[in-house]
């Protein structure tokens, strides 16, 4: 049954109906395509079940979602998941030609679950904000019960480095757009990099067992925190966060216009120069180099030291043997992942260095900082050509014919979608 979105999903009053309408819109699609009634449940999650989600008035009865609006689809079996699949995607297509129609713009992810994936969540960020906020939109509502309980002190250290690693591997998607002068959009770049603001305070706060559940209390609690005090003699880069943090926060949740494309920025065409937006994925870089590693270092008791890659090749090994061959077996045996000769010869050498996780997160630090530093510097971006000791630790391998940063960043992107998002 299609249960009423009674519930808040913005924060501005107007916004609020926008968004409880299109949850409802979107769900009544999904549930009619679903002709074989494979869906078990539909779960809402992410800012919107949280109260806290964010839609840009553009003009009188024009919106943007800002983000993504975010669910779980619940099926019995795995055997359903290509049936299902289809269906989602006949579903996104007739929600997004029917909000052209409203001139609102949505983007929506459904990713599918099964029942068994609630009772196995452990304590993370993700799950903990299930376990608080997750909303039953339609169909069985004991799902969401069977989550084990726990408290944010017990969220894994490992978790929110996790965090800004994928933060990470999102900027440097990022990139590829901002320096595609044609499709660069100043709003949804400044989003992103506004999230990655947010999230350097959601990281240090479960970092230190004081993670807050919602935006507005993560805020408050990041402020009242000294972080001068933790992140030692940081106090400069605390300071920034804490006021980038607040000021973000307030925008995420009462978004405008002029928060995106001040007038002040605008050049003589009235357009929002790239080469600003490239200043501030750079700004941003600097910002989350000191965090990481000083979470890093403190997680695994280093030294203070300035060298990254000794800082990302010591986090990379620190995970036990046993662990290593149990992610590289689910590598190899996934599907989308090349199985020949040179590929198990490629998993072998690797084993040492770390799991194809961990590989992908040093490979996309290591090459994001550098670009980082070099656009600092004034280097030429289409000049550059890529390292090759990064080449030599992507886990699928590396393709001859790239040959520059760019080709890498889509290769990354590749194996981190096949790999690591949503799992």
């Amino acid at each position: 049954m299609l249960q009423k979105v009674n519930f808040t999903c913005c924060q501005e009053p107007e916004c609020d109906i926008v968004a409880k309408r299109l949850i409802a819109d979107f769900s009544g699609i999904l549930k009619t395509m679903d002709n074989l009634e494979i869906i078990r449940a539909l779960i809402l999650t992410g800012s919107f079940a949280r109260g806290e989600g964010s839609i840009l008035k553009l003009s009188e009865q024009s919106y943007k979602i800002l983000g993504d609006i975010e669910f779980l689809a619940v099926l019995n079996y795995r055997s359903d998941l290509e049936y299902i699949q289809k269906s989602i995607i006949n579903s996104q297509e007739v929600f997004k030609e029917k909000l052209k129609r409203e001139r609102i713009e949505c983007k929506v992810e459904v990713t599918p679950a099964l029942p068994r994936f609630f009772k196995g969540l452990r304590p993370r960020i993700f799950d903990y904000e299930l376990l608080q906020h997750g909303k039953t939109i339609w169909g069985e509502r004991a799902y969401l019960d069977n989550i084990p309980r726990f408290s944010p002190k017990n969220i894994s250290k490992v978790d929110p480095i996790y965090l800004l690693f994928n933060r990470i591997v999102e900027q440097l998607a990022l990139l590829l757009v901002i320096q595609d002068e044609k499709d660069a959009n100043p709003i949804d770049s400044i989003y992103q990099m506004a999230k990655v603001y947010i999230d350097l305070a959601t990281s240090i706060l479960a970092y230190k067992g004081n993670f807050e559940d919602t935006y507005l209390n993560r805020s408050k609690r990041f402020g009242e925190l000294l972080c001068s005090h933790v992140l030692g003699n940081e106090e400069e880069v605390a300071d920034h966060i804490a006021e980038k943090v607040a000021y973000w926060t307030e925008v995420k949740l009462r978004p405008k216009l002029e928060h995106f494309i001040p007038a002040s920025i605008l050049n003589k065409d009235k357009k929002y120069p790239n080469s600003h937006l490239l200043f501030q994925w750079m700004q941003v870089a600097q910002i989350v180099r000191s965090i990481l590693s000083w979470e890093i270092c403190d997680y695994l008791h280093l030294p203070e030291t300035t060298d990254l890659e000794k800082i990302l090749w010591s986090f990379s090994k620190s995970f036990k043997i046993t662990h290593r061959i149990k992610e590289w077996i689910k590598f190899q045996i996934n599907p989308k992942v090349p199985s020949n000769e040179k590929s198990l010869k490629r998993t072998v050498r690797l084993l040492r260095k770390g799991s194809p996780r961990t590989l992908i997160y040093f490979c996309s630090a290591l090459l994001y900082f550098d670009i980082a530093e070099k656009i600092a510097n004034g280097g030429n971006m289409n000049t550059w050509r890529i390292d090759s000791s990064i080449k030599a630790f992507i886990p699928t391998g590396p393709e001859n014919k790239e040959t520059t940063p760019f080709d890498l960043i889509r290769h990354l992107l590749r194996d981190w979608e096949l790999y690591l998002r949503n799992n």
